[in-house]
């Protein structure tokens, strides 16, 4: 047998180190590997929310910006299902205007719920707040007639429930509730991360601002409607000698340009202390 000379040393040795470098390496390129998919993910993130952005900038109906903030949060975030509310401020209800994620049918079933405040505003606690959204646990037993159950997925212990619920207020910059967003069965099946629940903030507040954006546009138009009809009623009133004529056009040019369906011109008789319709 011959003596091992250096070569034969050097060849052993490096076979050793490159047997321990391994595991290392493979460790290396694991973390490497979740590194680049953690940056995939945010761009995907950053190109959804520009796309936002820019459909605020576009004449779209309010329905057509909420679905697309919908599917955003649906393609970016991994929620299987996105609902999107507007709180009807006047009949203290919530109503479903956009989707992802949901059938047809379980969609126009939401949509002819009306839901009571309540439903929502129990939610709306600071024992529940986690950043300016709200997580409820399953364990907590909230659950309501209204909810819309996913079927069939599994029930994770430590994981995300079908009974849990996020929801992120739509909220104005004066503080006032304009809807919500709730969100179920994320594609991990775990509970969302503060990161998760950020970028679901960002997606609010754009939904908030098209929401904003439909209600200063309706305040402008019926402003404009308003003026128009007092410069009619103004010409009327220089046209017109005979008062109860008078009247009666008044009220012709209120209801056609108001789209009311009743209007009436109530007269003080102060002798007798009554009103009576002109």
């Amino acid at each position: 047998m011959r003596p091992m000379d250096q070569h034969d040393s050097d060849d052993r040795h490096l076979s050793a180190k490159t047997a321990m470098d391994k595991p290392a390496g493979e460790a290396l390129r694991r973390e490497q590997g979740d590194r680049n998919g953690q940056l995939e993910m945010q761009t995907r993130q950053l190109t959804e929310i520009l796309k936002i952005n820019e459909a605020l900038h576009l004449d779209l109906r309010l329905e057509e910006v909420l679905d697309r903030v919908a599917r955003a949060i649906h393609r970016s975030l991994g929620f299987r299902r996105v609902l999107i509310s507007l709180y009807d401020r006047d009949r203290h209800v919530f109503k479903r205007i956009a989707q992802a994620g949901l059938s047809p049918e379980e969609f126009s079933r939401a949509c002819q719920q009306e839901v009571p405040k309540e439903c929502f505003f129990q939610f709306f606690q600071e024992k529940y707040e986690v950043g300016n959204a709200f997580f409820v646990s399953h364990q907590e037993g909230v659950a309501t007639e209204y909810d819309i159950r996913a079927e069939g997925l599994p029930e994770k212990s430590g994981g995300w429930h079908p009974d849990d619920y996020l929801l992120v207020p739509l909220v104005s910059a004066d503080h006032r509730l304009l809807g919500v967003i709730s969100v179920d069965s994320p594609d991990d099946e775990q509970v969302p991360d503060l990161q998760t629940i950020g970028i679901l903030e960002l997606f609010a507040n754009q939904a908030a601002q098209a929401v904003l954006n439909v209600m200063l546009y309706d305040r402008a138009k019926a402003r404009a409607r308003a003026l128009e009809t007092l410069s009619l009623i103004s010409k009327q009133i220089g046209a017109q000698l005979d008062f109860e004529l008078l009247l009666e056009r008044m009220v012709d040019i209120i209801r056609a340009h108001l789209k009311c369906q009743y209007c009436a011109v109530l007269l003080w008789n102060e002798d007798q202390g009554t009103w009576r319709v002109a």
